[in-house]
């Protein structure tokens, strides 16, 4: 009979590469460290340099039981992102991959009495995705391992790292239950499903012939599994029996349900329209980076749900198996996707670990009602469009449909990715990463831009899988602008947005990125380094930012009311404006206990020209039901340079401005002429020409390595090759462009177009 334990808790680590899988070696230099582990927490958090490598992992061990013939497996749930068994100096398997689980059959290779495993993790990203992509590529076993012994006759692991058993419920009652099994003797397969309450609901039972089984169970009237309102699951157990005797059992939480996604309706489950309205999410946490304990996995979906969300988008990875576990069990509708992010890379190596990640990913989670979608990649336009790239998109699509024949494929497209373009239907929904507000144009342009792209591709559903602004916590202002990073702006642009998302049904799945702040060791904006700050959270979970509780007015039946502005406590205005978030009808303010002031609405509830008194100021709101919340402020006679992000003003040096005075671009549009370089190549591209090398070197990189005497940072050549080897110059020059006059864009791609390929 299967067993199960725990494999945590006394292992070896050392941050460099060797032969340490030698069962004699000095682990002097080794520390004890316990899963899940990653050597990235702090690094991948503050630099681009954090550490990239192969590192080791070792444990003793005592040889487990197992009964005659068993089998005795590691499962690790992750490892990032290439690793390497060995036990007892003998190597056992490999895994490429990052994200997704895998298992070693270790029995052959086991003595009795005392052993030894050794595991290498290396996140250097060799021929592995993701390549090259807007976060931290962390290393380390970081998610639990599981010792597991079984009989000889059991459900075979030899199945992309499922367990090997596939449940499809259809939403009349029937669920098809196929499967492989390995061993001696096939024997029979049992599967008995049971309601909430555990009373028997259906049951059935097959031989298995060759390995395999199929079959059909039925349950009468099934109650339906209804997202977030009605987040109703069964239990499937699945038994193989030999000869009367249970040798193996496997549990499920299955739910019934159907769904569409129409291109004017949006996402209909169950024959209820239900737009899909929520986040992305990435699974690291401050100081801890992606080696998350269960209880912080718990306490991220509890944050999403009471943000009244009703959808996930799982960026950019398989995520861990709990967090599948807790949607299922919370109704959140997810877009479970690959991590095929940013560039392609046309090596028959890529190639072959887009499909196996892909894989690995549909047959892994395929049990879970939850998932809506399996995204195939990620704006994948921002390296450079080609048919090497459709084709392998084409060829992801048809895999996953051939995988999963009941479930939908999306893409997440960049906002650039033009009319007409393959990238818009090559999978049956698509969505967008949209920033307008944010890196360009306006808040208000969202609205014509979504109805914009439903025009453009009327018959296919459009979402949108990236909208957001960053905040910084420590910067406020009472007059918030584009890219002052205040929590005032960023609540300020989801304001505009959740309106337009609301009033646009069509949409099929809207997710804000992001839920959490994550790690990008990329950037440094802000006055933030190695972090993206769009989240609706905090880093470290600790605080909600504005924005969340706007989102909760909107999405939310848990009545609340919430006064914007707690951390924006110093003013030096003689008068005020008083925001607050509700979804409650009516709400009333009142000021140092004085004066009453009530407002009738719908979420957002303005009040203006509120007095202060100098010194403490207490702002208390309360609503009908007995809502309530304030605030304290104080005013002050001056205001206060600590809430404003310093701008360093870049003097350009004489020789460096006559640059760009002389050289003034012959065209504002920026033109690709084919067979000619351009801005659209990536940096690899680029620097292996050296008439482009010295292109950028002479408009771009030399201006900005003598202006960083002005600015106290260097960009060179190297180290933006380094950060976005892969990425169009176009796509980075927001980073850059920031530190040079925006003609230098224009100047670089002429230069370039003269260059021929």
């Amino acid at each position: 009979m299967r067993k199960t334990q725990a494999w945590n808790n006394n292992w070896q680590f050392i941050k460099t590469d060797g032969d340490f899988y030698n069962i004699e070696i000095d682990e002097s230099q080794f520390e004890a460290v316990t899963l899940p582990h990653t050597w990235n927490n702090i690094d991948g958090q503050s630099t681009v340099d954090y550490y990239k490598g192969k590192c080791w992992y070792r444990k003793n061990f005592e040889k487990p039981v197992v009964e005659s013939e068993g089998r005795i497996l590691i499962q690790f749930e992750a490892v990032a992102q290439v690793a390497e068994v060995y036990v007892n100096g003998k190597f056992v398997v490999e895994h490429r991959g990052g994200y997704s689980t895998f298992f070693a059959d270790i029995t052959e290779y086991l003595v009795e009495g005392t052993n030894n495993i050794s595991v290498s993790a290396d996140n250097s990203s060799k021929d592995v995705y993701p390549q090259n992509s807007d976060f931290t590529f962390y290393g380390g076993i970081y998610r639990p391992v599981t010792l597991i012994t079984v009989s000889n006759n059991h459900f075979s692991f030899d199945q992309d790292g499922s367990d090997g058993v596939f449940l499809t419920p259809n939403v009349n009652g029937y669920v098809d239950v196929a499967g492989f099994v390995a061993g001696q003797n096939n024997g029979k397969v049992i599967c008995k499903i049971s309601d909430s309450l555990g009373t028997l609901a259906g049951t059935g039972e097959i031989d298995v012939h060759h390995g395999q089984f199929q079959l059909n169970v039925s349950v009468p009237n099934p109650h339906l599994w209804q997202g977030v309102e009605d987040p109703y699951l069964y239990t499937a157990i699945v038994e193989l029996s030999v000869a009367g005797v249970i040798v193996d059992s496997l549990s499920y939480r299955i739910g019934f349900r159907s769904y569409q996604i129409d291109p004017n309706k949006g996402f209909i489950l169950n024959g209820i329209e239900t737009p899909l309205r929520g986040v992305a999410k990435h699974q690291c946490r401050e100081d801890k980076g992606i080696a998350v304990s269960y209880a912080d996995q718990i306490e991220d979906m509890e944050l999403i749900a009471e943000m009244g969300a009703n959808t996930i988008r799982l960026a950019h990875y398989q995520h861990a198996a709990m967090t599948y576990d807790l949607s299922d069990e919370m109704g959140m509708a997810l877009w479970a996707e690959i991590p095929f992010t940013t560039v392609f890379e046309p090596s028959k190596e890529c190639r072959d670990n887009a499909t196996s990640q892909m894989i690995e990913l549909v047959r892994q989670n395929y049990n879970h009602p939850s998932i809506i979608v399996w995204g195939i990649g990620n704006e994948l336009s921002l390296g450079g469009e080609s048919e090497a790239l459709y084709d392998e998109l084409r060829a992801l699509n048809d895999l996953t449909h051939t995988l999963d024949p009941t479930r939908l494929t999306a893409l997440a497209n960049a906002s650039i990715t033009k009319l007409g373009a393959p990238l818009r239907s090559i999978t049956d929904v698509i969505g967008y990463n949209q920033y307008l507000g944010w890196y360009n144009g306006t808040i208000e342009d969202n609205a014509a831009w979504m109805d914009q792209i439903h025009e453009e591709d009327p018959n296919i559903p459009v979402g949108i899988s990236e909208y957001g602004a960053d905040s910084v916590m420590k910067w406020h202002s009472s007059e918030p602008r584009k890219k002052d990073y205040t929590e005032e702006y960023q609540a300020l642009y989801h304001e505009g947005n959740v309106k337009y998302i609301t009033d646009r049904p069509f949409l099929w799945a809207t997710h804000v990125w992001n839920m959490f702040d994550f790690a990008a060791a990329f950037r440094d904006e802000g006055g933030s380094v190695g972090r993206n700050n769009k989240g609706m959270v905090t880093f470290d979970r600790k605080t909600k930012k504005e924005a969340f509780y706007l989102y909760k007015a909107y999405w939310s039946k848990d009545k609340f009311v919430h006064i914007c502005g707690r951390r924006y406590v110093k003013r030096a205005e003689e008068q005020i404006e008083v925001k607050i978030y509700s979804n409650c009808d009516e709400v009333t303010l009142s000021v140092n206990n004085g004066h009453k002031m009530t407002q009738k609405g719908d979420k957002i509830f303005i009040f203006s020209g509120i007095p202060l008194e100098m010194g403490e100021n207490t702002l208390l709101v309360t609503a009908p039901g007995g809502y309530a919340d304030h605030i304290v402020l104080e005013r002050l006679e001056e205001p206060n340079a600590d809430y404003i992000l310093p701008v360093v003003e870049v003097v350009l040096s004489d020789e460096v401005e006559q640059w760009f005075v002389n050289l003034v671009p012959k065209s504002a549009e920026l033109t690709f002429p084919e067979g000619y370089y351009s801005v659209k190549d990536d940096f690899d591209t680029l620097l292996s020409n050296p008439e482009a090398t010295e292109a950028l070197q002479t408009l771009i990189f030399e201006p900005i390595r003598i202006d960083s005497e002005a600015t106290g940072i260097e960009n060179t050549m190297k180290d933006v090759a380094t950060k976005a080897g892969s990425i169009t110059f176009e796509t980075i020059w927001d980073f850059l462009g920031k530190r040079l006059p925006s003609t230098a864009l224009y100047l670089l791609n002429e230069r370039l177009t003269q260059i021929k390929k």
